[in-house]
């Protein structure tokens, strides 16, 4: 089976960059983090693609993710988007399913993060290990 993206290319393609740049071939663990962190960014641009940025020379990365007042969000509809960027990334991420070089990623949530009762996401390969969330309806 072959895997592939827009960022990193295919399996093969991450396979001889990583080699090129740290004469060794990348452990799983290196493709996953490769992976999640596509993921992540792919998130981020989506969640504020129909966002307008107040004053964007002095938006910082916490006022981008805290602070209402940094930004203004439109749905797809155009209706106003109420919240802080936080939540627009971890809706993003709620709905994205993203093909990777390394495979088919997408949010798990079955995890939760107990501090300030916020729900966070684990990126899982789209396999059994995910059949009882979003992955299963690939």
């Amino acid at each position: 089976m072959s895997y592939a993206d827009g960022y990193f290319g295919t399996t093969a393609d991450y396979n001889a960059h990583f080699r090129d740049a740290f004469q060794v071939l990348p452990s799983y663990v290196a493709a996953g983090a490769s992976a999640t962190s596509y993921s992540l960014a792919s998130a981020l641009q989506e969640a504020f693609s129909l966002c307008t940025f107040h004053q964007p020379q002095m938006i910082s990365a916490d006022m981008l993710l805290f602070d209402q007042s940094a930004i203004q969000c439109v749905d797809p509809l155009g209706a106003p988007v109420t919240g802080v960027g936080y939540n627009l990334v971890l809706d993003s991420l709620s709905r994205q399913k993203l093909n990777t070089f390394f495979g088919k990623v997408c949010s798990n949530h079955s995890l939760t993060f107990y501090e300030n009762d916020k729900k966070t996401f684990s990126l899982c390969p789209c396999s059994a290990a995910c059949s009882k969330s979003s992955c299963a309806e690939q």
